[in-house]
């Protein structure tokens, strides 16, 4: 969707499933219903600021054992 349109969102366990008409149309008569007027959907935190200890830390951290940390969502140290 572009910046500016409103539009219903369908969630299931924490994904989004639907988005648009097909969304209210995939609801079901139990749906849950939230007002999100004036509010906006984005994802979730994303932090893309970091440092590396590399050149010169590299006992602590390389850019490798950093960039694979990140990915599995943890710490080298850890």
């Amino acid at each position: 969707m572009a910046g500016g349109e409103t539009s219903d969102i369908l969630s299931a366990d924490g994904v989004i499933v639907a988005m648009g008409a097909d969304a209210a149309a995939s609801a079901g008569e139990h749906a849950e219903i939230v007002e999100g007027d004036g509010l906006i959907a984005l994802p979730g935190f994303v932090d893309l600021h970091t440092h590396l200890r590399e050149p010169g830390r590299e006992d602590a951290e390389t850019i490798a054992t950093g960039s694979a940390a990140a990915a599995a969502g943890g710490s080298p140290l850890s």
